[in-house]
């Protein structure tokens, strides 16, 4: 039922209409970059970038996207996303009373403009997508207050992990893997295979929890109906049968798009249209913005991952930038 609310929610139409948001915001925080000089290009733009989009796809105020930046992040690095709690209390509404308070005024304000609207039931008159979760209904009727603050903090902090490791992972290896920079700057293919190459080879999130509905075999193990399974979508996506040297990134590799990254088949992810999006806005207005040769990862980098255990992605992009 999630998955088909979001969908409903996230329609291609409504993610089209926001590429010139996208493509504008990523050109105006590449464009307040200091050159020449050094950046964080985490801090800078891989982070603050899907974040923007996602409160702007929401409706929520422009201004708060700080804000809402700093209690995704507090949550993701809590004790929150194993155990359901933290000190200040159990679930998120005892755990983060601010960032809960927060949705639930903005979901009261939606509420209040769909009750003035004639077209209350007309979703396609509505393109803020949490008015649109307010409208669409389960089988049962509409989402009650719980479940749409579920979702929205969902994606408010989807937008700081996925989107944002995403990303920062496609421009450092941009900025690492011999003749990447060169494959896309040759166009819209090249930008898309190596986004696709990057998702198979370091997925924003390393693992799928999924529940097995029927005894079944793995190797040699026995999977039983009931339990819970977690599934290393890293490890999937270098499955030797399916994949050739899948340790390297190869930008030709003809099926990179048959990676897991985003589930598969009735379990897809429903952002993936809106990640992807946000990657291809993303990489096209950095190398329009620097040059061959303009950045490059400042001497003696190495890769920290971010500090949460189920993902992957840069916890710092440092560079050098000099556009002469």
């Amino acid at each position: 039922m999630v998955r088909r609310v979001v969908t409903a929610a996230l329609t291609p139409r409504i993610i089209k209409a926001a590429e010139p948001f996208i493509r504008d915001t990523a050109a105006g925080l590449l464009g307040r970059v200091r050159a020449p000089g050094p950046a964080d290009l985490v801090a800078a733009f891989t982070v603050p970038l899907p974040n923007r989009v996602t409160v702007h796809l929401l409706g929520l105020p422009p201004e708060d996207a700080d804000q809402l930046a700093a209690w995704a992040k507090e949550l993701m690095e809590s004790t929150f996303p194993a155990t359901n709690s933290t000190p200040r209390g159990e679930g998120f509404a005892a755990a983060f009373p601010e960032f809960a308070g927060y949705i639930d005024a903005h979901i009261d304000r939606a509420a209040a403009a769909l009750g003035r609207d004639e077209g209350l039931h007309d979703e396609a008159r509505h393109n803020d997508v949490l008015s649109r979760l307010l409208l669409v209904e389960d089988g049962g009727g509409r989402l009650d207050r719980r479940q749409v603050r579920a979702l929205v903090r969902n994606l408010i902090t989807g937008g700081l992990t996925t989107t944002s490791q995403l990303l920062g992972n496609l421009i450092d290896q941009v900025l690492s893997v011999p003749g990447l920079d060169g494959v896309v700057r040759s166009g819209p293919s090249g930008l898309d295979r190596a986004i696709e190459e990057s998702l198979r080879l370091s997925p924003p999130v390393l693992f799928v929890p999924r529940g097995c509905v029927r005894d079944f075999e793995v190797g040699a193990a026995t999977v039983r109906a009931g339990e819970r399974v977690i599934v290393g979508t890293a490890s999937a996506n270098r499955d030797e049968r399916r994949f050739s040297d899948g340790e390297a990134f190869d930008a030709d590799r003809a099926n990179s798009d048959a990676h897991l990254t985003f589930g598969h088949g009735p379990h897809l992810c429903p952002g993936a249209g809106l990640a992807r999006a946000v990657a291809r806005a993303g990489l096209a207005a950095f190398i329009d913005r620097f040059p061959p040769g303009g950045v490059r990862l400042v001497p003696g980098y190495e890769f920290e991952n971010v500090p949460t255990f189920f993902e992957c992605g840069p916890r710092r992009l440092p560079v050098l930038i000099d556009l002469s």
